[in-house]
């Protein structure tokens, strides 16, 4: 056997495939057990339940298809539901952004007012103001709403009184209002006595119009009736009297600050009589040959006691003699 392999070696070689470098080779692209430990190890997607539920429950696959399918149609008509009120809130904006609304719509600048009067004569008066805020023209007028039904007993009191005279008118209650025009009305109270009054006016328009609560148009006046002062002047003449002694009171408190801030006056300072002497001293000796130095304050004084002896003595030696007189004994 080997007599003949070395025999035909030669044609051997020539057929037999090339033999690779096997230490050399290396492996290109993934494994089958990295790529099965991959698939083993990732997230399982709703894709991968929906097609293992498929193949192994066909029926529960349907039902939840089916259930899939109604939501998302309850979902479509949630969402046209949102976007027709997105609609609608858009075009309430914009009309709030012009103040208008379509159709007859009024604002009222206040529903509710206090007015206070002395009582008898006098008058108070408050202002207010109607806005048409719709697109449609009115006309209008301001009535007294009929008052809530009493009880028997006040019916026969208030039928054996007298009827009270109304204490609240309105100035202009009435007119035309175009759709962005506002119309002010004066609501002027006068009562004959003392009291509290109160009134409900109701507003009348064609075409109706109608509050923000869905009812009519209301105005709640009320009217303060204050009794006349008889002793106001008095009182205001003592009022002026408190204030000016409580002035005159401010005024000697000051002053009394003022008094006791005062600082006293400084010592009065004593004279250098030292410093006077030396000044005196080297003014006189200016320019003396040999030159004159300030003794200091004792030698000073003892040339000074000096001087004053010497002085003495020299006017005592120039005084004339004295005669005796002989006849004295």
């Amino acid at each position: 056997m080997s007599q003949r392999l070395n025999q035909y070696a030669a044609a051997i070689n020539r057929n037999f495939p090339y033999q690779p470098d096997m230490p050399s080779l290396a492996v290109i692209g993934q494994g089958v057990a990295e790529m099965l430990a991959n698939l083993a190890g990732s997230a399982v997607t709703l894709p991968d339940a929906e097609l293992h539920l498929s193949i192994t429950d066909p029926e529960m696959y349907a039902a939840f298809c089916e259930a899939r399918a109604r939501a998302a149609a309850a979902d479509a008509v949630a969402a046209e539901e949102r976007q027709a009120q997105e609609q609608r809130d858009a075009i309430a904006r914009e009309a709030a952004l012009r103040g208008t609304y379509p159709g007859p719509h009024v604002e009222l600048s206040t529903p509710h007012l206090l007015l206070k009067a002395p009582a008898p004569g006098g008058k108070d008066v408050a202002p207010i103001t109607l806005t048409n805020t719709g697109t449609t023209a009115l006309t209008f007028s301001w009535h007294r709403a009929p008052a809530a039904p009493a009880s028997l007993a006040a019916q026969t009191a208030a039928a054996a009184a007298a009827p009270p005279l109304p204490c609240f008118q309105l100035a202009r209650a009435e007119g035309v209002l175009l759709p962005g025009h506002t119309h002010t009305t004066d609501v002027i109270f006068s009562s004959a006595a003392p009291g509290v009054f109160s009134e409900t006016w109701e507003l009348q328009a064609h075409p109706e119009v109608r509050g923000a609560d869905g009812g009519p148009v209301l105005l709640s006046v009320r009217g303060l009736g204050t009794p006349e002062d008889a002793s106001g002047a008095a009182r205001a003449a003592f009022a002026d009297d408190l204030a000016e002694a409580e002035k005159m009171r401010k005024v000697r408190a000051a002053l009394a600050r003022i008094i006791a801030d005062v600082a006293p006056p400084p010592e009065p300072r004593t004279p250098d009589v030292n410093g006077d002497a030396e000044t005196a001293f080297d003014a006189a000796n200016t320019g003396a040959e040999p030159p004159v130095y300030w003794p200091g304050p004792e030698g000073y004084a003892a040339l000074a006691a000096l001087y004053t002896e010497a002085r003495d003595a020299l006017i005592a030696t120039k005084a004339p003699p004295v005669e005796e007189d002989p006849n004295k004994a």
